[in-house]
């Protein structure tokens, strides 16, 4: 009897083990016919460029695979051609930046991405009024891959932007608990935006209890305009916004960055408060 049991319980747990395994051959099956994507990182993208240094520079407009192939892959592309008259926001080329490649291009095999050359001509950039273009993914050579429809074109903005020097230690303090103040990093990115380790200034880690970082990226435009590259963390706070920087201005001779922001999260703290940054 405790034999035939024996026999029994691993019957069945053989058959269990088979059917894990069928199931894991099935989802490797269903995973390599799962169509990949091609597509740009985003469907709009900002990218500065400083005008006050005289010279081209070179930008490289990234297209993506969602995973390698084993063989090229052959993308179309194209820029789309708008009237300036019409829409004097659209940068023509010739003017504002030059491609270096002409469509298609090949992703070659075992690659994730290729990238479509721009020269921008940073001289004829205008800080207050930035140019954009929109560049479009046409058609792929490759089976298993389609382009993805929310990314399958981008907005390229070419944002000029004077040299700043941020990069250094500062003590922030904010007029929603006066009295408190506190260190914080600006680390310069080398691409003209700037990561600040409490960018909210200081509402959430310095004037709350909570013991949690707020950072965020901005830019400095030409006469020290503050420019929002990435909002702190929680500006996006699901419970009410946290810190969203509203605008500010850099004085290069003081050192000092003073912006506005805007919250909605904290009863106790209006909807808008100013913070400042002293270099030291």
């Amino acid at each position: 009897m405790k034999f035939t049991k024996l026999i029994l319980v691993s019957f069945l747990a053989l058959a269990f083990t088979s059917c894990l395994v069928d199931d894991e051959e099935n989802e490797l099956r269903d995973f390599d016919n799962t169509p990949q994507f091609v597509q740009f990182e985003r469907d709009a993208r900002s990218v500065n460029f400083v005008v006050d240094l005289g010279d081209d520079q070179d930008y490289n407009l990234p297209i993506l695979l969602s995973r390698a192939s084993s063989s090229n892959i052959t993308v179309t592309w194209h820029i789309e051609s708008m009237d300036p008259d019409v829409y004097p926001d659209y940068a023509e080329e010739g003017v504002e930046y030059d491609v270096n490649a002409t469509s298609p291009m090949t992703i070659e095999a075992g690659e994730t991405f290729g990238t479509i050359p721009l020269t921008v001509h940073t001289a004829n950039l205008d800080p207050d009024n930035a140019k954009y273009i929109t560049v479009v993914i046409d058609e792929i050579s490759a089976s298993g891959y389609i382009i993805s429809e929310d990314f399958k074109s981008i907005d390229l903005t070419l944002q000029g932007i004077c040299q700043a020097d941020l990069a250094g230690t500062y003590v922030m303090t904010n007029d929603v608990c006066p009295g408190t103040s506190q260190e914080v990093q600006i680390i310069d990115n080398g691409d003209g935006t700037f990561d600040i380790t409490e960018a909210d200034g200081g509402l959430l880690h310095m004037c709350s209890t909570n013991d949690i970082a707020n950072p965020g990226t901005i830019s400095i435009l030409c006469g020290g305009i503050v420019a929002v590259d990435t909002q702190p963390v929680y500006c996006g706070y699901a419970d009410g916004a946290i810190g969203c920087i509203d605008g500010g201005m850099y004085n290069a001779e003081t050192g000092t960055l003073t912006m506005e922001h805007s919250q909605s999260f904290f009863g106790w703290a209006g909807s808008t408060y100013t913070s400042t940054y002293v270099k030291q």
